[in-house]
């Protein structure tokens, strides 16, 4: 941002520019009506011409919006250097009388201090039950600093045990999501291309609490919303041990189409699945388990 004296400074030595550019122009007027004189003088007869006299006019404008200029942006620049000063003087002002106070009450503490010191001194000398006193209060602090001293090896044996706990769990959490990965958005439309022959039809959803299972189940959950396949049942079984992905149908009554293009469709973007049948599944239903590899 540009300040009113950088503007000003800027605008007089325009006008400087100005007043010189209109002096050049009066001084080659002049000099041109003083030719033009001469060769009268001497009987060459000189053709009259407003051209001289308009040079002459706009050169004289032109030098006197240099002059005004000047005086009046060289008075503003002067103007607002004296406040900068007059500002930088009272902030001075203020800055000495608050290094003075300061330094004063440093003066006060300081005689105050060695005044408390000679007292200690002769109470210390002259008085044995004083000295006694003092070595009591010295093993007391000493007493406490041990204690202090052991409380902080406690508390720091407590956060070595946190952070080792936490760099565990951080750990496991990134094996966890080696090994249970989320579909990006290119996999999740080639499963929903695959499964969109069998739009309408249902899969019932089933996966462990952890977060990053929750991110697969989601991505494969939306794979079946572009593809329009339905998932009434999509439950959180906390504290179940699902293995991987598991596509499951109702045993001895072979594998539903769905069944089998939704595991091949799952295998083709490098998701593991295991094929399984189990007697609570409904005849002719899908359903869809996920957990942790």
């Amino acid at each position: 941002m540009t300040s009113p004296l950088n503007t000003a400074s800027s605008l007089l030595c325009w006008s400087n520019v100005l007043y010189v550019v209109g002096a050049i122009l009066t001084l080659g007027t002049s000099a041109l009506v003083l030719f033009e004189k001469r060769l009268a003088g001497k009987g060459v007869e000189i053709k009259h011409s407003v051209r001289n006299e308009v040079f002459f006019v706009a050169s004289a404008v032109i030098c006197l919006a240099g002059t005004c200029g000047a005086i009046y942006f060289g008075g503003r620049v002067s103007d607002i250097k004296d406040a900068d000063l007059a500002a930088y003087k009272k902030t001075a002002d203020g800055q000495i009388a608050q290094a003075n106070e300061d330094a004063a009450k440093a003066l006060s503490d300081a005689a105050t201090a060695n005044q408390k010191a000679q007292e200690a001194k002769l109470k210390a000398e002259t008085t044995s039950v004083a000295n006694t006193s003092l070595k009591i209060e010295l093993a007391k602090h000493e007493g406490q600093e041990h204690e202090a001293e052991a409380k902080l090896a406690t508390q720091q044996e407590q956060n070595n045990q946190y952070a080792h706990a936490l760099g565990l769990q951080q750990q496991t959490m990134a094996q966890q999501m080696h090994v249970s990965p989320e579909l990006n958005n290119a996999q999740i439309d080639a499963i929903a291309a695959e499964l969109k022959p069998f739009a309408g039809q249902e899969v019932i959803m089933h996966r462990t609490s952890d977060t990053v299972v929750g991110r697969l189940g989601s991505s494969i959950a939306n794979a079946f919303l572009r593809a329009g396949i339905k998932f009434p049942s999509y439950s959180n079984d906390i504290d179940q041990l699902y293995q991987g992905v598991s596509v499951v149908v109702h045993a001895d009554q072979g594998h539903p189409p769905l069944a089998d293009a939704l595991s091949n469709a799952l295998m083709r973007q490098g998701i593991p699945v295991n094929k399984v049948a189990m007697d609570s599944i409904p005849v002719g239903k899908v359903a869809l388990y996920l957990g942790p590899q």
